[in-house]
């Protein structure tokens, strides 16, 4: 299991220094980008379980991890319904929900990468990963 979340973290890092390396070309050559927006919005434990395509248990074990490791106050009723805040989610996305969190990513480092060739740069062949 250890290997894994090893391979998974390789990843988030690799897309997050990809993501960067775009960024840095396209601000030196004043071409305007989007900023990575999760369009993240309060949810329950069951939009959660679909959203991260977990069981509605993960979630509950991985917002009492969450709770425990910071300082996030996460519940939060309205209508007698209990929602967990987008800074909650984004916490999970990033700690708890890697796989997901790498889904974001790739989109948004695709998204960078067509805006860079439709700019005259050349297409992402790095290391043969797109």
């Amino acid at each position: 299991m250890k290997n894994i979340l090893f391979v998974v973290d390789k990843d988030v890092q690799w897309f997050k220094e990809r993501i960067s390396w775009y960024q840095n070309t396209l601000s030196k050559n004043n071409i305007e980008y989007p900023i990575m927006d999760f369009q993240l919005k309060p949810m329950t434990k069951k939009e959660l379980a679909k959203f991260f395509e977990q069981d509605v248990l993960t979630i509950k074990k991985a917002i009492t991890e969450m709770e425990k490791q910071t300082n996030y106050k996460t519940r939060n009723y309205h209508n007698g319904i209990l929602y967990i805040g987008k800074e909650q989610i984004l916490w999970l996305l990033k700690n708890k929900f890697k796989r997901t969190y790498i889904k974001f990513l790739e989109q948004y480092k695709m998204e960078l990468a067509e805006i860079y060739k439709a700019n005259g740069g050349f297409y992402d062949n790095y290391f043969y990963r797109n």
